[in-house]
């Protein structure tokens, strides 16, 4: 399922789709003619259904699909309708009642040729704040294009938002395992060191914060080996008893100990033939650690209460989210075991250090956490996308679990926690000095910290406003008021329309 968020890559072509709902053809022709007119630098397509029960259906299959609804308030014409349809007649108001009720999100405008308080204040009750009167005047139905298909690229636009895919790397990250999800370089080189030990048994030792994706990475390589159709055994040391560590990987015989009523395989023997994987490997005692040292140089263990070596052939491997490294300096790991599971060392990047992966993600964790018709605001996903994820994979898929319980259609930043809106506002107003042109600084008294200051906001000032349209939006984006942020251009002398020109679009003050 498509990325369920706003907007697109800076400079590409976008295309929207505007649903008109009228009874009259003659409409239908005046608002192609006006659009190909009138936006002929954008790419409308233009769809026309004749009755409220066909737009409610046209939006039902695609909640995302429509920049703009324009709805006729009358509708009462019957043309073009079957005789079940007749039957069945909304008009404009009740029509957009129901889509407003099942599809919030929807961005509807009324038009008619009907002019009266009453109809404005029925039209105003449906949260519309828009009219378009009949017959439809070009200027004014530009006017409302260019206010709805802003507010849809700021807000609501979802399943046509084209994110830059490295479809090269993408492809081929799927092909080594359709649940390791990415775009990145880094995932790639690590899947294409996944596909070097495809005819290898060397031990493997993957190393990584929490919520890296170890597992995954085990799993993928088990699946890529001559052994993938045999058992893999996934144990978690840390999740282990510290007295029942050597019972889980060797096995018991019945009597062993206290509550051994029975004889037990351990993992060791369960994943013969297969891979057997050791997470926090880092959290086994050292006194067990030397039992593993044997088993691995010996390929055979010994059961808990057994009389004799038991052999067994399995791969190994293991995972850490620790320094083992370090740890063997200090003495909490032994030097000769870290030897014997680190053949083949891959080191999983952090999810701060591979941010192209992020759309992906999201992607998926919609796709497995909610349902269809809910909507990720633009500016939600921006902040997701620049935060730095601690916990990682983990901690993106927890969330998008708990936003997928929202009974809210449409998640915004008041549904994301205070640490990602808190990362993201000082992300939103830092600044690399390094962007700066500082040679371009006039400063006359080195001493005066106030003439610093004004030719440093200057030159800030300078840098951002070609990222926006306008100076209203760029105080949003600035987080600034709009009043004290014209002051300062006028204070600073900042040519606002040279700046703007710089931008891909150009707008109005």
């Amino acid at each position: 399922m498509p990325c369920k968020i706003v907007g697109t890559a800076e400079g590409e072509l976008m295309t929207y789709k505007i649903l008109l709902v009228d009874d009259d053809p003659m409409v239908k022709e005046t608002v192609d003619l006006i659009i190909e007119n009138e936006f002929a630098e954008r790419t409308i397509l233009l769809e026309w259904v004749q009755s409220g029960e066909r737009a409610f259906k046209a939006i039902r299959s695609n909640p995302n699909k429509y920049a703009l609804v324009i709805m006729d308030y009358d509708l009462t014409s019957k043309r073009g309708l079957t005789d079940e349809e007749k039957k069945s007649q909304l008009n404009g108001v009740e029509a957009a009642k129901a889509i407003l009720k099942k599809y919030p999100q929807t961005q509807i405008v009324m038009q008619s040729g009907d002019k009266t308080r009453e109809l404005m204040k029925e039209v105003l009750s449906l949260q519309i704040f828009d009219f378009i009167d009949k017959p439809i005047v070009a200027s004014r139905l530009k006017a409302v294009l260019d206010t709805y298909l802003y507010k849809y690229d700021k807000f609501f636009r979802t399943h046509e938002r084209v994110v830059t895919f490295n479809e090269e790397y993408k492809n081929y990250i799927s092909s080594i395992s359709p649940d390791i999800v990415g775009q990145s370089k880094a995932m790639f080189d690590i899947c294409k060191r996944i596909e070097s030990l495809k005819e290898s048994t060397s031990r493997v030792l993957i190393s990584g914060e929490n919520g890296t994706g170890k597992e995954l990475i085990a799993r993928a390589i088990h699946a890529n080996s001559p052994r993938a159709n045999r058992p893999f055994v996934a144990t978690n040391i840390a999740a282990i008893s510290e007295s029942l560590i050597e019972s889980e990987l060797f096995g018991h015989k019945k009597g062993a100990f206290t509550g051994a009523t029975g004889d037990k395989k351990g993992k060791f023997l369960l994943a013969d033939g297969g891979t057997i994987f050791l997470d926090e490997i880092g959290e086994l005692p050292l006194h067990l650690q030397a039992k593993l040292l044997r088993v691995l140089q010996q390929n055979e263990l010994e059961v808990v209460g057994g009389e004799k070596p038991e052999s067994f052939d399995a791969r190994v491997i293991c995972a850490t989210n620790k320094n083992l490294e370090k740890m063997v300096k200090e003495g909490q790991f032994r030097e000769d075991l870290y030897f014997r599971i680190n053949v083949v060392p891959l080191r999983l990047p952090p999810l701060r250090n591979r941010k192209e992966d992020i759309p992906l993600l999201i992607d998926h964790a919609i796709a497995k956490h909610w349902p269809e018709e809910k909507l990720l605001k633009n500016s939600s996903y921006e902040k997701l996308k620049g935060y730095s994820w601690p916990g990682n994979i983990r901690e993106l898929l927890n969330l998008f679990e708990r936003l997928g319980t929202y009974p809210s259609n449409i998640i915004s930043s008041e549904h994301l926690d205070v640490k990602i809106l808190k990362e993201s506002e000082i992300g939103a107003n830092a600044l690399d000095v390094r962007e700066l042109n500082l040679d371009k600084l006039n400063i006359t008294d080195l001493n005066s910290v106030e003439n610093w200051t004004s030719n440093v906001e200057k030159l800030t000032i300078e840098k951002q406003l070609p990222k926006y349209t306008t100076i209203r939006e760029a105080a949003a984006g600035l987080n600034i008021t709009y009043s004290k942020l014209f002051r300062k251009i006028k204070k600073l002398n900042i040519n606002c329309d040279e700046l703007f020109k710089k931008s891909k679009k150009v707008g109005a003050i």
